[in-house]
C-alpha cells in the first residue's frame, strides 16, 4: 500500500475561481498513490455565522476540489475547523461522508474523535490516528470535543497510548497525524520533538506527520522511524481578509492592499503567502516495504497550482540540527521563535500605518500610554 501525506489544504480563496481539475496539482506521485490523505484547514459549511477570532472557511461546494484531487482521507484536528462554529463542524461531516472522503481527528463527541480512520487494501489496514495541540500560548483557541459537543481530539500522550492500544487486532502500522508547534518558525518547541521520539518508541507507530506551522520544517529520525515536524501548506490559496481579520469573498474588488503576513488589517486587503509559506513537504509512505520517501512540492504565487521541485537544502539542513544539536536545540528554539514574533509585531505595526495613517497610530499610542500612568 502506497499512501501520500500533504500539508495544509484550503478549499477557499482564490481557488474557488478555478474549476475543479487534478491539474491544479501537478505531482505525479501523488495520483500514482493508493491512498491520499491531508490536512483540511477548513469548514465545508455555508451557515452565515463565524466564530469570534480569526476564520478561514469555504462553501460546502468547495468539496468538488478534493474529490477532484482524488483525496480519501482528511484531518479535521486543527484550529480553523470549528471556525463556522458548531454547525459549520457538523456541516463539514455531514459534506465529507455524503462524497465518502473519510476524516478522523475530530467527531461529533470526543469518542468520535478519537477513532481512528481505516485504509483498507487488500486486506491489509492502515490506521491513521489524528490530534491537535492545545492550551498554549501559540495555539489558543481550539474547540475540543467533548462527551456531548463536537469538537477536535486533543493531542495528549496518554489518550494517545490509550487509543493505540484500543485498535483492532488486524491494523498492521498506524500513521499519527498531528496539528502542534508555532506558525511560520523553522524550529518546532523541544517539548514536541521529545513527544514524537517517544511515540516513535511505541512499537505500533510506524510513522508521524504534522501540520501548523505553514512552512515546511526538518525531520525527526529516532528508532529507526521518521517524524516530519511540519508538512507546510501543500495547496492554501491566497485570499481576501476583512477586518480585523476573517476570510471574505468580495463580489468586486478593485481598492485593496496586499499583506504578505496574517495579521490584523483595516480594510480589505489580499492576502499572499511568501515564498517558504507556498513550499511543502509530501510524504510518501509505501507499508509493504516499509519505506518513506519525500517529494518537494511549491504552489505559484498567484495561481492556486501546486508542482513538484527538486528538493531543497533547507529541509536537510533542519533535520541535520533536529537531530545532532543536543541541549543547545531549546535555546535555539526559543531564541528564534521570539525573532519571529517581532519580526511578525513589527511588520503588523507598520501594516498598520500603511493602512489607517502615522497620526492614527500615534494617536492610539499615545492613548495607550496615558492610560498606563493615569493621565486622562
Amino acid at each position: 500500500m502506497k499512501i501520500i501525506f500533504v500539508g495544509d489544504i484550503f478549499c477557499g480563496g482564490d481557488l474557488l475561481k478555478e474549476k475543479p481539475s487534478p491539474k491544479l496539482i501537478q505531482i505525479p506521485e501523488f495520483y500514482e498513490a493508493d491512498f491520499r490523505i491531508a490536512n483540511l484547514e477548513n469548514p465545508l459549511s455555508d451557515w452565515p455565522g463565524v466564530a469570534d477570532k480569526c476564520v478561514i472557511h469555504a462553501p460546502t461546494s468547495a468539496v468538488e476540489y478534493l474529490k477532484a484531487f482524488k483525496i480519501d482521507g482528511v484531518s479535521l484536528a486543527n484550529n480553523h475547523i470549528q471556525d463556522k462554529e458548531e454547525q459549520g463542524i457538523k456541516d463539514t461531516f455531514n459534506t465529507l461522508t455524503k462524497e465518502s472522503i473519510q476524516y478522523c481527528g475530530a467527531g461529533k463527541t470526543l469518542d468520535d474523535a478519537r477513532k481512528p480512520m481505516i485504509l483498507d487494501k487488500g486486506g491489509e489496514k492502515v490506521a491513521i490516528l489524528s490530534y491537535c495541540d492545545f492550551a498554549k500560548s501559540y495555539m489558543s483557541q481550539i474547540g475540543l470535543a467533548t462527551e456531548k459537543s463536537p469538537g477536535v481530539a486533543p493531542l495528549s500522550y496518554e489518550k494517545i497510548i490509550e487509543d493505540l492500544e484500543k485498535l483492532r487486532s488486524d491494523v498492521s502500522k498506524v500513521i499519527l497525524f498531528f496539528h502542534w508547534g508555532r506558525e511560520h518558525t523553522w524550529f518546532p518547541p523541544q517539548h514536541d520533538i521529545d513527544l514524537a521520539k517517544k511515540l516513535l518508541e511505541h512499537p505500533k507507530v510506524s510513522l508521524i506527520v504534522a501540520c501548523h506551522s505553514h512552512l515546511p520544517q526538518g525531520c525527526i529520525e529516532h528508532n529507526g522511524k521518521k517524524a516530519f515536524m511540519g508538512l507546510g501548506n501543500f495547496l492554501f490559496p491566497n485570499s481576501f481578509i476583512k477586518p480585523p481579520v476573517q476570510i471574505d469573498y468580495p463580489k468586486s474588488a478593485l481598492d485593496y492592499d496586499i499583506t504578505h503576513g496574517y495579521h490584523t488589517v483595516y480594510k480589505l486587503t489580499h492576502k499572499r503567502w511568501s515564498k517558504w509559506c507556498r513550499r511543502s513537504l509530501v510524504v510518501s509512505f509505501d507499508t509493504n516495504a516499509d519505506t518513506v520517501h519525500t517529494i518537494f512540492a511549491e504552489q505559484d504565487y498567484l495561481k492556486p497550482v501546486t508542482r513538484k521541485i527538486v528538493p531543497f537544502k533547507r529541509f536537510y539542513i533542519l533535520t541535520w540540527i533536529y537531530n545532532n544539536t543536543g541541549r543547545i536545540y531549546h535555546y535555539l528554539s526559543d531564541l528564534w521563535y521570539k525573532y519571529v514574533v517581532f519580526k511578525r509585531l513589527f511588520l503588523s505595526y507598520r501594516f498598520y500605518i500603511k493602512q489607517t495613517g502615522l497620526r492614527i497610530f500615534l494617536s492610539k499610542v499615545i492613548n495607550k500610554i496615558k492610560n498606563k500612568v493615569g493621565i486622562k
